[in-house]
């Protein structure tokens, strides 16, 4: 398994275990911006939580600084704010954050949306799951001792 599956999967299960008002951090790559944003829109939705994506701004003389090659200045280019909280339906419930300004992000939240999210989220799965047909195969024993109908 790799690092990063691994991950996902000891945050899955300490979320799992977690009561209310658990949150859960990600570190976001600017780079992978879309695809962390999607990624945490996922965690909050499953796992019914509050979740922070956390990014670092990074400033044209932090890039001049830390970049030394040309290929380092590709890969490291000013700005990166892109943090931002989500709540357990998935929405962001933080203010769009400016990519260039350095600054802290900050929600209210309201601990009940975990348990209103918990039970729709459980709710949406049982509709969905498949129903007995009452006029299929029966579980009693026959006779000859088989299962079946």
């Amino acid at each position: 398994m790799n690092s990063v599956r691994h991950v996902e999967e000891l945050l899955a299960r300490a979320e799992r275990t977690a009561g209310p008002g658990a949150f859960v951090a990600l570190a976001a790559d600017r780079a992978l911006a879309e695809a962390d944003t999607a990624a945490t829109q996922v965690q909050a939705i499953e796992g019914g939580s509050f979740v922070l994506m956390a990014t670092q701004v990074i400033s044209p003389a932090g890039t001049d600084l830390f970049a030394t090659t040309d290929e380092q200045r590709r890969l490291l280019s000013a700005g990166g704010g892109c943090s931002r909280v989500y709540g357990p339906d998935g929405r962001m419930i933080t203010k769009e954050p400016d990519e260039g300004a350095e600054g802290l992000i900050h929600a209210d939240i309201d601990l009940d949306e975990i348990v209103i999210a918990k039970i729709a989220y459980a709710l949406a799965r049982s509709l969905r799951a498949p129903r007995r047909d009452p006029s299929g195969p029966s579980s009693r024993a026959t006779p000859s001792g088989r299962v079946g109908g």
